[in-house]
């Protein structure tokens, strides 16, 4: 199944090790995740970094579930370890996902004023309504139901895709929490989301040198 959005113009995500965003032959100094993690607290960032790496840590799992996920959406098939089945098998029976039409699918965007590149994990159509969707993964089934809504993110993506797709009209945006034997679908408000981007954003400007 092909995507129905093309791709944005001179626009390309570079992942591992750089995640950096180039347009047009220039390379964008911010994207989303760094100006939301910015202001993460020294605790918070030790328990990502212990946490992250080797083959159970939340970075494999992450990849592996987002492949699957961008894979399936586009009605295509993922070999992946039979250890994160458990997941997979719960997020792709979600009843949200069923019988949707695919318009982007980890499409790289942006916003050329602030100068910021993000990728939302999908932008998809289901009924009268266009989604936004940023997919989270957790370890524990317990730790599902207190998993957060991905407001700024998705406040974000919501500002990119305006920018980028003007005559896509997104009424609908979505968190979409994976853990083992559970998911979770956490709607935001569009206004909430994007007040949250913005204050996200404001609180990482106010640290850039002032030219």
């Amino acid at each position: 199944m092909r995507q129905l959005l093309d791709a944005v113009p001179g626009l390309k995500f570079y992942g591992d090790p750089h995640h950096r965003y180039r347009y047009k032959g220039n390379w964008l100094p911010y994207s989303v995740t760094q100006v939301i993690s910015h202001d993460l607290s020294p605790f918070l960032r030790a328990k990502f970094e212990e946490t992250k790496d080797g083959p159970n840590g939340w970075k494999a799992r992450g990849e592996t579930i987002h492949r699957v996920f961008a894979n399936h959406l586009l009605g295509e098939g993922s070999i992946h370890d039979d250890k994160w089945s458990p997941w997979i098998d719960t997020l792709l029976a979600e009843p949200l996902l069923q019988g949707i039409t695919p318009l982007a699918v980890e499409q790289p965007l942006l916003n050329t004023i602030k100068r910021v590149g993000g990728t939302p994990d999908a932008i998809f159509v289901k009924g009268d309504d266009i989604y936004i969707a940023d997919l989270k993964t957790v370890s524990k089934k317990e730790n599902v139901s207190g998993r957060k809504e991905a407001l700024p993110q998705l406040g974000a993506y919501l500002e990119f895709a305006a920018s980028c797709y003007p005559g896509v009209y997104v009424t609908k945006l979505v968190t979409i929490i994976a853990g083992p034997g559970k998911c979770k679908i956490r709607f935001s408000e569009l206004e909430q989301a994007t007040e949250a981007w913005m204050a996200s954003f404001g609180r990482f400007e106010a640290t850039l040198p002032n030219f």
